[in-house]
């Protein structure tokens, strides 16, 4: 399935796309995206710095008639964009709209795109994959609530063999 962009917006600058959405400025390096969402749609929302390297804030949002999204940046350019993502259930953070065995907001929250179920293009779906290296899947760190980018997975035992 096809990610679909609602809208880029920049400060200043009405959006950029089908749908209505306008960044204001609330105060010092403060910012408010507004947008019309649905209830058949589930929202992310983009940030970048040049309009190529795109990147998550930790947030998954469920459609209603108004959405709004509060952010601070300092950076001269600052871009933002809302992707939607068809869904009708009610728990689009727990949910795992990529199917690589990952919540969305697991993925978020650790850096992972959660509309790719293959965030890094390596091959290996983001569950299989052990980013800290600590010999724990993706998919067991989550399991275990524990940071897949920390050598800190409660199942991992080491032990160190000193010999001739």
């Amino acid at each position: 399935m096809k990610v679909r962009i609602l809208a880029v917006a920049s400060a200043g600058l009405m959006a950029l796309g089908a749908h209505a959405a306008t960044i204001e400025p609330l105060g010092m390096s403060s910012y408010r995206l507004d947008w019309d969402g649905t209830t058949d749609e589930a929202y992310f929302i983009q940030w970048s710095l040049d309009l190529g390297g795109w990147q998550y804030f930790p947030l998954v949002d469920q459609g209603v008639d108004h959405e709004e999204f509060n952010f601070n940046s300092s950076s001269e350019r600052f871009f933002v964009r809302v992707v939607s993502w068809p869904y009708t259930g009610s728990d689009p953070h727990g949910a795992d709209f990529d199917g690589d065995g990952l919540s969305n907001i697991f993925e978020l929250m650790f850096g992972l795109d959660p509309l790719d179920t293959d965030s890094d293009d390596d091959g290996i779906l983001d569950g299989a994959e052990d980013l800290d290296e600590d010999g724990a899947l993706n998919t067991s760190e989550y399991l275990a609530g524990s940071d897949p980018k920390v050598k800190d997975h409660p199942d991992v035992k080491l032990s160190v063999t000193v010999g001739n």
